[in-house]
Parts: structure tokens; C-alpha cells; sequence
């Protein structure tokens, strides 16, 4: 349970969205991305990478977006 942050980074670092969400519990959870930046802008085809923060973890993951 918790404060759990989602950076989703484009190839060159940039953060290209934010999400902040209060976790009630510790489990299983689900998070969908519709491929667009914090600006509602729909982003090219390419390599993103997603970064996951909670509780002092941090995890990072591969993401190809297809268009």
C-alpha cells in the first residue's frame, strides 16, 4: 500500500508521461497507456522505456509502441 509513481521515457530520457496513483493495498494492479504524452499528443512508433517508483523500489521495463 502506498504512494506508486509511473514514468513512461522516451529514447533519449525524456519523460514523456507521468502517472501518480495511491496504491490501496499491496497486489496486483493494472495500468494501460494509450501511447500519448502528458499533453493528449499521440507519440511516433519507437522504443519507450516505463519506470515504476514505490517505497524506495524503483523498476524499469522495455515498451514498443506499434502504431
Amino acid at each position: 500500500a502506498g504512494a506508486v509513481s509511473f514514468g513512461i521515457y522516451n529514447i533519449t530520457g525524456q519523460e514523456v508521461r507521468r502517472y501518480e496513483i495511491q496504491a490501496p493495498a499491496a497486489g496486483a494492479y493494472k495500468l494501460s497507456w494509450n501511447g500519448a504524452n502528458d499533453d493528449a499528443v499521440q507519440l511516433p512508433s519507437g522504443l519507450y522505456f516505463v519506470q515504476l517508483r514505490a517505497k524506495g523500489h524503483i523498476a524499469t521495463h522495455k515498451l514498443l509502441l506499434l502504431r
